[in-house]
Parts: C-alpha cells; structure tokens; sequence
C-alpha cells in the first residue's frame, strides 16, 4: 500500500486514560535484550529497545 499525503501513523494508541495500568502501552520490542544486559547485583535486566507510543500526521 502507497503512503498518502496526511498519512497517520499510530502505534499502541488506545485514548483510554492515563497512568501506566490504565492508559495506551504497546507490546513491541527488539530481540538485542537477549545478549545485552544490566547487571546490577548479578540481577541481569534484559536491554531491549521498546517502541514509542507513537501518534504522528506524515506529510509529504
């Protein structure tokens, strides 16, 4: 499908309050947590890049 001028772009966008139990999240991520990690304490926090919540007009 072409990009159209005035194009939306949305990701995990949902308008349903706010907070983080009750307002937009998204699941997306990058697989890089897998081999780079956080270790304070030998806890070992996985370092994955997450996607944004995003809600962008793209104009061309």
């Amino acid at each position: 499908t072409p990009i159209l001028n005035n194009f939306r772009l949305m990701y995990a966008v949902n308008g349903e309050g706010t907070g983080r139990l009750g307002g937009s999240r998204g699941c997306l991520r990058d697989s890089q947590g897998n081999i780079e990690v956080f270790e304070p304490n030998g806890l070992n926090f996985p370092l994955h890049n997450w996607a944004l919540i995003t809600d962008r007009l793209i104009t061309l």
